[in-house]
């Protein structure tokens, strides 16, 4: 990602977030379970390991809303993405802290927008050694929440993440404790999800 974008990124979303707690009416909680289908860019690294770029997996998101309109959540997700060497699996995960705007107020059919900020990481255990790649990054799409009664709605969204890797690790776990080095980096990448799952209104 463009680091001269990204404090303008976090501006708007930080605007966003300060008028959605401003307009605050009403306080509802959000417990949601997703399934996701994970993809990664094309890869293909100089040592011959390439990640498989579909993947499934699992998130969580807990929200809190503070207007018909206006929600202020977590989410976190990860799946684990096998390589082209059998032995090996890529692991990535999210976190983030996202603002969603939600149309329809009233009906049982509500689509929303969101855009968020967070951490991410690609790690994979190779016997005793754990190997990492972390960077910031934001998050964006949308997707809609269809009521099944006052307090389920099935759930779906498209997700498009975009990350900028600043960090490299390398940790040994022996008998005498860890030992890591850690390394900077400048690279980044692109990723995408689709979510289906169920949410409980409280």
């Amino acid at each position: 990602m463009n680091r001269s974008i990204l404090p303008l990124t976090i501006l708007v979303i930080a605007t966003i977030l300060t008028a959605g707690v401003a307009a605050a009416q009403d306080g509802r909680w959000l417990i949601g379970l997703d399934g996701l289908s994970s993809h990664v860019e094309d890869n293909d690294e100089e040592d011959n390991i390439s990640i498989e770029e579909q993947a499934g997996g699992a998130a969580l998101q807990v929200g809190y809303r503070f207007s018909p309109s206006f929600m202020l959540r977590v989410y976190g997700g990860g799946a684990n993405h096998p390589t082209s060497d059998p032995n090996i699996e890529i692991r990535f995960i999210g976190s983030l802290l996202e603002g969603v705007y939600l149309f329809g107020d009233g009906h049982a059919f509500r689509p929303y927008l969101f855009g968020g900020i967070g951490g991410f990481k690609l790690e994979s255990q190779q016997d005793a050694l754990l190997f990492a790649v972390e960077g910031a990054g934001i998050s964006f799409g949308g997707g809609a929440h269809y009521l099944v009664s006052g307090s389920v709605s099935l759930h779906g969204s498209v997700r498009l993440e975009a990350v900028n890797w600043n960090k490299a690790s390398v940790t040994y776990s022996g008998p005498g404790g860890d030992i890591a080095m850690e390394a900077p980096v400048e690279d980044s990448g692109f990723a995408s999800k689709v979510t289906f799952g169920v949410a409980f209104w409280l």
